[in-house]
Protein backbone atom coordinates (compact mmCIF):
# COMPACT_ATOMS: atom_id res chain seq x y z
CA UNK A 1 0.00 0.00 0.00
CA UNK A 2 1.43 3.21 -0.99
CA UNK A 3 0.43 6.51 1.12
CA UNK A 4 0.64 10.19 0.43
CA UNK A 5 0.85 12.47 3.58
CA UNK A 6 0.04 15.65 2.32
CA UNK A 7 0.73 19.11 4.99
CA UNK A 8 0.97 22.42 2.82
CA UNK A 9 1.97 24.49 5.68
CA UNK A 10 5.16 21.90 6.81
CA UNK A 11 8.33 24.19 5.89
CA UNK A 12 6.49 27.29 6.38
CA UNK A 13 5.25 27.50 9.89
CA UNK A 14 5.26 24.97 12.69
CA UNK A 15 2.31 24.85 14.55
CA UNK A 16 0.19 21.59 15.66
CA UNK A 17 -0.89 20.11 12.47
CA UNK A 18 2.94 21.45 10.91
CA UNK A 19 4.45 19.29 13.92
CA UNK A 20 1.75 15.71 13.86
CA UNK A 21 2.59 15.58 10.13
CA UNK A 22 6.74 15.72 10.59
CA UNK A 23 6.47 13.18 13.42
CA UNK A 24 3.48 11.21 12.21
CA UNK A 25 5.79 10.40 8.86
CA UNK A 26 8.91 10.06 11.53
CA UNK A 27 6.94 7.18 12.70
CA UNK A 28 5.75 5.29 9.83
CA UNK A 29 8.21 5.56 6.93
CA UNK A 30 10.34 2.56 8.22
CA UNK A 31 7.34 0.43 8.53
CA UNK A 32 5.11 1.75 5.35
CA UNK A 33 5.89 2.63 1.88
CA UNK A 34 4.46 6.58 2.70
CA UNK A 35 5.57 9.58 1.13
CA UNK A 36 5.52 13.06 3.25
CA UNK A 37 4.21 16.18 0.57
CA UNK A 38 5.37 19.55 1.81
CA UNK A 39 5.08 23.27 1.34
CA UNK A 40 8.58 24.53 1.80
CA UNK A 41 12.08 23.43 3.25
CA UNK A 42 14.37 20.88 1.70
CA UNK A 43 13.39 17.37 0.49
CA UNK A 44 14.65 14.49 2.43
CA UNK A 45 14.29 11.12 1.90
CA UNK A 46 10.99 10.34 1.34
CA UNK A 47 10.15 13.77 1.20
CA UNK A 48 8.65 15.83 -1.92
CA UNK A 49 8.35 19.70 -1.47
CA UNK A 50 5.29 21.02 -3.49
CA UNK A 51 5.53 24.90 -5.19
CA UNK A 52 2.94 27.11 -3.55
CA UNK A 53 1.53 30.34 -2.66
CA UNK A 54 2.59 30.40 0.97
CA UNK A 55 0.47 31.85 3.90
CA UNK A 56 3.49 34.38 4.55
CA UNK A 57 4.29 35.08 1.40
CA UNK A 58 5.06 39.26 0.92
CA UNK A 59 2.74 38.77 -2.48
CA UNK A 60 -0.71 38.11 -0.04
CA UNK A 61 0.36 41.16 2.34
CA UNK A 62 -2.17 43.47 1.28
CA UNK A 63 -5.58 40.70 0.39
CA UNK A 64 -8.50 42.75 0.44
CA UNK A 65 -11.59 41.24 2.31
CA UNK A 66 -15.03 42.52 2.86
CA UNK A 67 -14.99 42.24 6.49
CA UNK A 68 -15.82 44.27 9.86
CA UNK A 69 -12.42 46.14 10.57
CA UNK A 70 -13.09 44.16 13.98
CA UNK A 71 -12.76 41.33 11.98
CA UNK A 72 -10.54 42.24 8.85
CA UNK A 73 -7.29 40.73 10.57
CA UNK A 74 -8.68 37.35 10.81
CA UNK A 75 -10.27 37.13 7.24
CA UNK A 76 -7.33 38.38 6.02
CA UNK A 77 -5.10 35.24 7.81
CA UNK A 78 -8.26 32.91 6.80
CA UNK A 79 -7.70 33.91 2.99
CA UNK A 80 -3.75 33.28 3.15
CA UNK A 81 -4.13 30.25 4.31
CA UNK A 82 -7.19 28.58 1.69
CA UNK A 83 -4.63 30.45 -1.31
CA UNK A 84 -1.43 28.13 0.71
CA UNK A 85 -3.51 25.23 0.91
CA UNK A 86 -5.49 25.45 -2.78
CA UNK A 87 -2.13 26.55 -4.79
CA UNK A 88 -0.54 23.52 -2.73
CA UNK A 89 -2.92 21.07 -3.81
CA UNK A 90 -3.38 21.34 -7.25
CA UNK A 91 0.72 21.54 -7.63
CA UNK A 92 0.21 18.41 -5.91
CA UNK A 93 -1.66 16.63 -8.43
CA UNK A 94 0.83 16.06 -11.08
CA UNK A 95 3.29 14.23 -8.52
CA UNK A 96 0.52 12.29 -6.90
CA UNK A 97 -1.18 11.37 -9.99
CA UNK A 98 2.01 9.44 -11.06
CA UNK A 99 3.03 8.18 -7.43
CA UNK A 100 -0.01 5.88 -7.60
CA UNK A 101 -0.75 6.25 -4.31
CA UNK A 102 -3.47 4.25 -2.30
CA UNK A 103 -4.19 6.79 0.44
CA UNK A 104 -3.89 10.44 0.39
CA UNK A 105 -3.98 11.96 4.15
CA UNK A 106 -4.78 15.66 4.57
CA UNK A 107 -4.75 17.87 7.34
CA UNK A 108 -6.12 21.30 5.76
CA UNK A 109 -9.66 21.52 4.16
CA UNK A 110 -9.14 23.57 1.49
CA UNK A 111 -6.40 20.79 0.32
CA UNK A 112 -8.57 17.64 0.71
CA UNK A 113 -11.52 19.18 -1.36
CA UNK A 114 -9.70 19.90 -4.37
CA UNK A 115 -7.94 16.51 -4.64
CA UNK A 116 -11.35 14.48 -3.76
CA UNK A 117 -12.86 16.96 -6.62
CA UNK A 118 -10.35 15.97 -9.07
CA UNK A 119 -9.83 12.42 -7.98
CA UNK A 120 -11.43 11.11 -11.43
CA UNK A 121 -8.30 11.84 -13.33
CA UNK A 122 -6.36 9.71 -11.27
CA UNK A 123 -6.03 6.12 -13.21
CA UNK A 124 -6.29 4.26 -9.66
CA UNK A 125 -8.85 6.87 -7.72
CA UNK A 126 -7.01 7.12 -3.94
CA UNK A 127 -8.64 7.52 -1.17
CA UNK A 128 -8.97 10.27 0.67
CA UNK A 129 -8.12 10.39 4.58
CA UNK A 130 -9.01 14.04 6.67
CA UNK A 131 -7.13 14.23 10.02
CA UNK A 132 -9.38 16.40 11.67
CA UNK A 133 -7.03 18.48 14.14
CA UNK A 134 -9.06 21.36 14.23
CA UNK A 135 -12.40 19.52 15.61
CA UNK A 136 -14.56 20.57 12.99
CA UNK A 137 -18.33 18.91 13.24
CA UNK A 138 -19.39 17.38 10.69
CA UNK A 139 -21.47 20.29 8.96
CA UNK A 140 -17.83 22.11 8.44
CA UNK A 141 -15.78 18.74 7.47
CA UNK A 142 -14.50 19.12 3.61
CA UNK A 143 -14.87 16.18 0.81
CA UNK A 144 -13.35 13.26 1.75
CA UNK A 145 -13.84 8.94 2.10
CA UNK A 146 -13.05 8.92 6.22
CA UNK A 147 -12.50 11.12 8.93
CA UNK A 148 -9.59 10.44 11.89
CA UNK A 149 -10.83 12.02 14.70
CA UNK A 150 -8.55 12.47 17.63
CA UNK A 151 -10.75 12.54 20.43
CA UNK A 152 -14.81 11.08 22.21
CA UNK A 153 -15.97 13.99 21.91
CA UNK A 154 -14.84 14.99 18.28
CA UNK A 155 -15.88 11.28 17.26
CA UNK A 156 -19.73 12.03 18.66
CA UNK A 157 -19.65 15.24 16.58
CA UNK A 158 -18.34 13.87 13.28
CA UNK A 159 -20.26 12.10 9.99
CA UNK A 160 -20.70 8.18 11.43
CA UNK A 161 -20.72 7.18 8.43
CA UNK A 162 -16.88 7.39 7.30
CA UNK A 163 -15.14 8.53 10.83
CA UNK A 164 -13.00 6.58 13.04
CA UNK A 165 -10.53 7.74 15.80
CA UNK A 166 -6.81 7.37 16.27
CA UNK A 167 -5.89 9.65 18.89
CA UNK A 168 -2.66 12.06 19.16
CA UNK A 169 -0.22 9.92 21.41
CA UNK A 170 2.60 11.46 23.59
CA UNK A 171 6.54 11.03 23.00
CA UNK A 172 6.45 8.77 26.39
CA UNK A 173 10.58 9.78 26.02
CA UNK A 174 10.34 13.18 26.22
CA UNK A 175 6.70 13.60 28.16
CA UNK A 176 6.48 11.40 31.87
CA UNK A 177 5.93 11.77 35.22
CA UNK A 178 9.04 12.15 37.27
CA UNK A 179 10.98 13.36 34.41
CA UNK A 180 13.91 15.50 35.66
CA UNK A 181 14.50 19.00 34.11
CA UNK A 182 16.70 22.10 35.05
CA UNK A 183 13.71 24.65 33.15
CA UNK A 184 12.34 25.92 36.70
CA UNK A 185 16.15 26.96 37.36
CA UNK A 186 17.13 27.97 34.14
CA UNK A 187 13.81 30.24 33.95
CA UNK A 188 14.08 30.92 38.16
CA UNK A 189 10.67 29.46 38.83
CA UNK A 190 10.68 28.13 42.52
CA UNK A 191 10.05 23.86 42.65
CA UNK A 192 6.40 24.53 44.57
CA UNK A 193 4.50 27.12 42.19
CA UNK A 194 2.14 26.30 40.06
CA UNK A 195 2.90 26.70 36.02
CA UNK A 196 0.24 26.92 33.69
CA UNK A 197 1.65 26.43 29.91
CA UNK A 198 -0.06 28.08 26.90
CA UNK A 199 1.27 26.13 23.79
CA UNK A 200 0.35 27.69 20.04
CA UNK A 201 1.24 30.74 17.71
CA UNK A 202 1.85 33.74 20.05
CA UNK A 203 -0.88 35.96 18.27
CA UNK A 204 -3.97 38.11 18.99
CA UNK A 205 -6.66 36.65 16.57
CA UNK A 206 -6.41 32.86 16.05
CA UNK A 207 -4.88 31.94 19.52
CA UNK A 208 -5.61 34.86 21.79
CA UNK A 209 -2.85 34.92 24.12
CA UNK A 210 -3.49 38.70 24.97
CA UNK A 211 -6.68 36.97 26.41
CA UNK A 212 -4.73 34.51 28.27
CA UNK A 213 -2.18 36.38 29.81
CA UNK A 214 -4.94 39.21 31.20
CA UNK A 215 -6.49 35.86 32.94
CA UNK A 216 -3.80 34.54 34.53
CA UNK A 217 -1.87 37.14 35.75
CA UNK A 218 -4.40 38.49 39.30
CA UNK A 219 -3.84 34.85 39.98
CA UNK A 220 -1.25 35.15 43.06
CA UNK A 221 1.90 32.78 42.83
CA UNK A 222 1.28 31.62 38.99
CA UNK A 223 3.55 31.51 36.36
CA UNK A 224 2.57 31.42 32.81
CA UNK A 225 4.88 29.86 30.55
CA UNK A 226 3.85 31.13 26.76
CA UNK A 227 5.64 28.60 23.83
CA UNK A 228 5.05 28.72 20.22
CA UNK A 229 5.70 30.44 16.69
CA UNK A 230 5.97 33.98 16.34
CA UNK A 231 3.89 35.99 14.24
CA UNK A 232 3.71 40.19 14.23
CA UNK A 233 1.85 40.59 17.11
CA UNK A 234 4.33 38.81 19.31
CA UNK A 235 6.53 42.35 20.09
CA UNK A 236 2.96 43.84 21.65
CA UNK A 237 2.37 40.39 23.66
CA UNK A 238 5.65 40.04 25.18
CA UNK A 239 5.28 43.56 26.21
CA UNK A 240 1.78 42.88 27.72
CA UNK A 241 3.06 39.83 29.51
CA UNK A 242 5.95 41.58 31.04
CA UNK A 243 3.83 44.86 31.93
CA UNK A 244 0.92 42.47 33.34
CA UNK A 245 3.63 40.72 35.72
CA UNK A 246 5.50 43.56 36.67
CA UNK A 247 2.21 45.01 38.17
CA UNK A 248 0.73 41.53 39.51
Amino acid sequence: MKIALLCSGLGHINRGHEVFAKDLFGLLRDDLEITLFKGGGLAGPGEVVIDNLPRNSPLLRDVHVAASPKWADATREEERVRIEGETFAYAALKPLMEGGFDVVHCLEREVCNVIYDQRHLFAKTPKLVFSNGGALPARDLPRCDFVQEHTDYNLRRSDPRRAFMIPHGVDTRRFRPGLRSDFRARHGIPADRFVVISVGTVCVNHKRMDHVIREVAPLPGVHLLVVGQESPDSPAIKALGRSCWATA
